[in-house]
């Protein structure tokens, strides 16, 4: 999902929401976020801000700033054998925060897992 562009620029910055999923492990949602986070940013995982999340009735963790080509702020929850990631993109973009704060308020506000 791509936002309203936040500039005039050739490439202007868009708040984005994009949804991933992964077959999930026997691991707990902690061990499986901080082993996809050592593969996704060079950063230790123990830097960023971790925050316990409700996410469609299951317990999600989120994770920021999480550094990459500019920074992330992802949603991780299982669900059904499978591992959920909602990412939010740029959170380092001072413009983009607004959009972000709203976008992620309201995807967290009506998230839904559908039988």
């Amino acid at each position: 999902m791509l936002g309203p562009a936040l500039d005039d620029s050739s490439e202007p910055i868009h708040a984005t929401l994009t949804v991933e999923f992964s077959p999930a492990t026997e691991q707990s949602l902690r061990e499986q976020v901080e082993a996809y986070l050592k593969e996704f940013s060079a950063a230790d995982p123990a830097t960023f801000t971790w925050t316990q999340v409700p996410v469609g009735n299951e317990a999600g963790l989120m994770v920021e700033p999480v550094p990459a080509m500019l920074s992330y702020r992802i949603v991780f929850v299982q669900h059904h054998g499978n591992l959920f990631r909602l990412m939010y993109w740029p959170v380092d973009i001072p413009e983009a925060q607004s959009d972000l704060n709203d976008l992620t308020q309201t995807t967290l506000g009506s998230f839904a897992f559908i039988k």
